[in-house]
């Protein structure tokens, strides 16, 4: 290695060119890295090829963290420089600025190429960015260390000093240096393994074809593999002696890379997909031919089940999506970002949809992601999914679910516009037009545009650059008919900005394309304005938002309402669409567009509904519901209760006798939410069904399936008798660090007595739990009268010691676990009061969508309880 140089003794002034290159651009890159474990560092050469568009006598390159030891460079007037000989840079670093600047003795003149070799040391980092290590510890508590680099958004220059930013994409030749027994694998093949003595040994890999500086990675440890016997191509790496479900993950990634192959025409970028699992990874660094993901999202093969399949994946087909999409075309600016990850999101639902066991994913894409993403858009602090991002720095604190999840919400919205087939053979136009460049969004919308002539731009600079969505209400709806013949309806539509707190105004205009599902299938009409007049032929019911995937609400007036509730219709309308409608009526009851007594009867009309898929949402809208009338009358809370309970039961019997005591003796195969509800709805069969599950899971019996295990423990400690309650208490206490512990942890505070759920907050903040788990203790607060009163009255107790212990950051979770329960006035007021004596800018945002939600719930029940109460007077359910 070159010896240390020195610097310059007196630092010039910084030079005023953009760091990412306005003068000059990468053409290529050569890096050769060498961990140093003893001391924690790395050492590093850095190699860039680079072409010059001004003439210059510098070259700026971002760099931080690093401490430089020595450079030369040379110049050509071509790409072949090869037999110049190397010329010594004296170099400057500006810490500050995170920028180090080498000064060529001789100017380098426009359309030059010179060639900078940087040799420097870094240090290895303990958490996920630049370069990092990452400890698995195992069943005999043996320490294993693994190296790798997370580069995205902004950590390149952490890692060797370059021009970072998603503007260029260049070459990348990787060489490692590291023990022989390691295993070492980046984006590309290893072709050479060269032995340097009796320890090292030096890895090269093939070069990369032209990929953003943020697609690089590699990683080191020892692994065990699992591979596809089908392809060769994918193959799961993950610690030894880790139990980890390789073979959902393997076969996911297959699937996505034979959807890009086969519906898209467009071959995977590399010709190998491995995927890494690493402990204590949140989030997963999806990169052209090297996929890192945190074993936290791959299960136990020992216990499979059905429903434990489709988020393992999700999670990969997610991440091949992503690191093809984003690596054949990239985003030029971080405020496009936001299109890759929306696109990679939509496109995984995609290819698992089409599995057999994917069937119900677009279900789950309704309720977990829309409608999650709706409530947030919905308030008044919501932001546009574009933002003015100038910098990778500002992109990991601005983008949130916002930015990515609507954005996948309005491609799906486009993707029904132009129906699947057109959109996915725009992506081929896409993908074949600009493979390998920096673009922007346009781009594809202008390949969507000329597929379907729609004004697909216009359409989408008004969604992307705007907050919130529109409220599509029906204004009026007449039977129209040809001679005395009922022949369709005639609509009068009226479109605003949505807002949960209904008192809001707002004239954000939002142009849709309404797909309206009738008879004879799908009817199309632009709404442009703010009134639409349509008339709809041939056709006995409608849906405005055919697929619900169009990002807006519709309220329906009440007559057709209660035409959905009827089997005549309801067995026309799609599992999702019923869903979707369930969804709007229960943001809508909430924001005081529809009423209460409105859904309710409803549910009422749809308890004999005969798809299954739809049972579970009926059963959170009745949930919804009741915790918001944790605090009103006990009889109202009651008549609420048995509604629910009834409901339930008649689902989870599915057409057996409602009285038969033998129909409830087999309740193992139940759907999961239909037991948890009845159960929580007090149904004895269920509880005394969920105590046996929890015995034999005591007596550590750990065949049954996860999701019967968590809803056993749910419905058992929210009956909790005093020996349910320690024995599980117990088993928390006594079990080792491990995801089954921190389950165990969620479901504590679901009991109902005032004195065990203070045993449970007391635990809290002993140091029995971890500060990063804190919020899981608190989950089940919501589910229960005296939790509700209870967290928040620890909340007030405690707050000096609760920011101590966890920090702005992690406060940001316990909020709504503290507040989002309440649902009174007095409540209301009693938390303005608090938090107006308390400090609160590291977590002011989260705190004011909490009180903007409480407001709008407590104007809820104040609008809504008397007509609750009596519509709940005259019904009775066994």
């Amino acid at each position: 290695m070159d010896q240390p140089q020195p610097v310059l003794t007196s630092l010039p002034p910084a030079p005023r060119l953009h760091p990412l290159g306005i003068a000059m651009a990468p053409l290529e890159y050569h890096l050769y890295v060498k961990p140093n474990d003893t001391y924690f560092e790395f050492d590093g050469v850095v190699l860039i090829k680079i072409v010059v568009f001004a003439r210059t006598n510098v070259v700026p390159l971002k760099s931080a963290g690093l401490l430089i030891r020595a450079a030369k460079y040379r110049i050509g007037s071509n790409t072949s420089n090869r037999d110049r000989r190397w010329t010594t840079a004296e170099f400057a670093c500006y810490a500050e600025d995170q920028l180090a600047c080498f000064f060529l003795e001789t100017a380098a003149q426009k359309g030059s190429i010179v060639t900078l070799r940087v040799t420097y040391t870094g240090p290895i980092y303990e958490g996920v960015f630049g370069l990092y290590e990452s400890v698995y510890e195992d069943e005999d508590n043996h320490k294993h260390s693994y190296l790798a680099i997370q580069l995205a958004p902004n950590y390149a220059h952490w890692v060797f000093p370059c021009f970072e930013g998603r503007k260029f994409k260049t070459n990348f030749t990787l060489k490692i240096e590291c023990y022989k027994h390691l295993k070492c694998l980046s984006n590309t093949k290893q072709t050479v393994d060269i032995p340097m003595d009796d320890e090292y040994s030096l890895r090269v890999f093939e070069r990369t074809p032209k990929m953003s500086i943020h697609n690089l990675s590699f990683v080191i440890g020892e692994f065990d593999r699992t591979f596809s016997e089908r392809s060769h191509i994918v193959a799961m790496w993950y610690p030894r002696s880790c139990h980890l479900n390789a073979d959902w993950a393997v076969e996911a990634a297959e699937h996505g890379a034979k959807y890009a192959d086969t519906m898209l025409g467009w071959a995977y970028p590399m010709y190998k997909i491995d995927i890494v699992a690493l402990p204590d990874l949140a989030d997963n660094s999806a990169n052209m031919g090297l996929i890192i993901c945190g074993m936290n999202t791959l299960t136990d093969p020992e216990n499979p089940s059905r429903v434990d399949e489709l988020p393992i994946s999700e999670v990969i087909v997610r991440s091949v999506c992503q690191s093809w999409i984003s690596g054949c075309v990239t985003m030029k600016l971080w405020k496009f970002y936001w299109f890759e990850d929306a696109m990679a999101t939509y496109l995984s639902f995609i290819v698992l949809g089409d599995l057999p066991r994917g069937a119900s994913l677009w279900n789950k894409f309704v309720i977990d992601i829309m409608q999650s993403v709706m409530e947030l858009d919905a308030l008044e602090n919501s932001h546009a999914v574009e933002l003015p991002i100038e910098d990778a720095a500002q992109s990991r604190a601005a983008y949130d679910s916002i930015s990515c999840m609507k954005g996948a919400c309005l491609i799906r919205m486009m993707s029904n516009v132009a129906t699947r087939k057109v959109f996915e053979a725009a992506i081929r136009d896409y993908l074949a037009e600009y493979n390998m460049q920096t673009v922007t969004p346009d781009y594809f919308w202008i390949c969507l545009e000329r597929r379907t002539r729609k004004p697909i731009r216009h359409l989408m600079e008004a969604w992307t650059g705007k907050a919130g969505f529109p409220l599509i209400t029906v204004v009026k709806e007449t039977e129209y008919k040809e001679a005395d013949l009922f022949f369709g309806y005639d609509l009068v539509l009226q479109k605003k900005r949505y807002f949960s707190d209904k008192k809001r105004i707002d004239d954000v205009e939002y142009p849709v394309w309404l797909t309206i599902h009738v008879n004879d299938g799908v009817e199309e009409h632009l709404f442009a304005g703010d009134r639409l007049r349509i008339r709809l032929k041939n056709t006995h019911f409608y849906n405005i938002n055919a697929e619900h995937a169009g990002f807006f609400r519709v309220a329906y007036q009440k007559k057709t309402l209660e035409r959905f509730g009827t089997p005549a219709v309801a067995d026309k309308l799609p599992c999702v669409e019923k869903i979707g409608i369930l969804a709007d009526v229960t943001a809508l009851m909430i924001s005081g567009h529809q009423t209460t007594v409105e859904v309710l009867g409803l549910l009422m009309l749809m308890r004999q509904e005969r798809d299954h898929g739809v049972w579970p949402q009926m059963l959170r809208v009745l949930g919804r519901i009741q915790n918001a009338w944790l605090f009103e009358d006990e009889a109202t809370r009651k008549s609420l209760d048995d509604f629910a309970g009834a409901t339930a039961k008649l689902m989870i019997l599915d057409g057996r006798d409602y009285d038969d005591p033998e129909a409830m003796s087999d309740l193992e195969d139940v759907e999961p939410t239909l037991l948890k509800m009845a159960g929580a709805m007090g149904q004895p069969e269920v509880i005394e069904k969920c105590r046996e599950l929890v015995q034999k899971y005591v007596d550590g019996d750990r065949d049954m399936s996860p999701h019967l295990r968590d809803v056993a423990l749910e419905v058992v400690l929210r009956h909790a008798e005093p020996d349910d309650f320690q024995k599980v208490l117990k088993l928390y206490r006594d079990m080792e660090e491990g995801d089954e512990k921190l389950l165990i942890l969620s479901k504590l505070a679901y009991v109902s007595s005032p004195a065990y759920i203070r045993e449970v907050l007391d635990l809290v903040l002993t140091g029995a739990v971890e500060d990063e788990d804190v919020y899981i203790a608190l989950y089940g607060l919501g589910s229960s009268r005296a939790g509700v009163e209870e967290g928040w009255k620890w909340a007030k107790a405690k707050w000096p010691r609760i920011v101590q212990k966890m920090g702005n950051c992690l406060l940001r979770g316990v909020i709504p676990l503290v507040v989002g329960g309440l649902s009174t006035r007095e409540q209301l007021l009693d938390v303005e009061e608090f938090f107006a004596q308390q400090h609160t800018s590291g977590f002011l945002t989260e705190l004011e969508r909490e009180l903007e939600r409480l407001q709008i719930k407590v104007a809820w029940v104040e609008r809504d309880s008397v007509p609750v109460r009596e519509l709940l007077r005259g019904w009775y359910f066994a």
